[in-house]
């Protein structure tokens, strides 16, 4: 079995800003000549999240919507109180998103479909810097 891992870093807006991290986890699982096996997507961020969706705007801006009703941005969070940051609210949401998700590698190429794509939403009330960290799991032996 081997692992490579790998990271790279995000500039992000902040604000449910979303973005596609697609292209860059291809060329990780083209470039390591896996032929089989799992990569894992992970972000180290409270206020962030991983989805594996359709990238199109009435997704996203859906999404966006209903975090907006059921988390909303000018109601006042126990964490406001505590820290006074006024971004509670990014934790709450990101609370709804993994942190990670884990594809399948097949025949040497990400095993997602057409139109799925892989994004990154930040939640948080201000823009920062996420990092994202690969890690893929696969034999290397001379049938893989």
């Amino acid at each position: 079995m081997t692992v490579k891992n790998e990271s790279f870093i995000i500039s992000t807006h902040g604000f449910d800003d979303v973005i596609d991290i697609t292209q860059k986890i291809k060329e990780f699982v083209s470039f390591s000549g896996a032929k089989e096996g799992v990569v894992n997507v992970f972000i180290a961020s409270s206020s962030s999240g991983i989805i594996l969706t359709e990238q199109e705007p009435g997704i996203t801006e859906d999404i966006k919507k209903l975090l907006s009703f059921m988390i909303p941005v000018n109601k006042v969070y126990e964490h406001d109180a505590l820290w006074h940051e006024g971004n509670g609210f990014a934790y709450i949401r990101s609370a709804f998103f993994p942190k990670n998700i884990s594809l399948p590698v097949i025949d040497g190429v990400l095993g997602i479909e057409k139109y799925q794509s892989i994004l990154l939403l930040d939640f948080d009330n201000k823009a920062s810097v996420k990092k994202i960290t690969l890690s893929l799991v696969y034999n290397q032996d001379k049938n893989s």
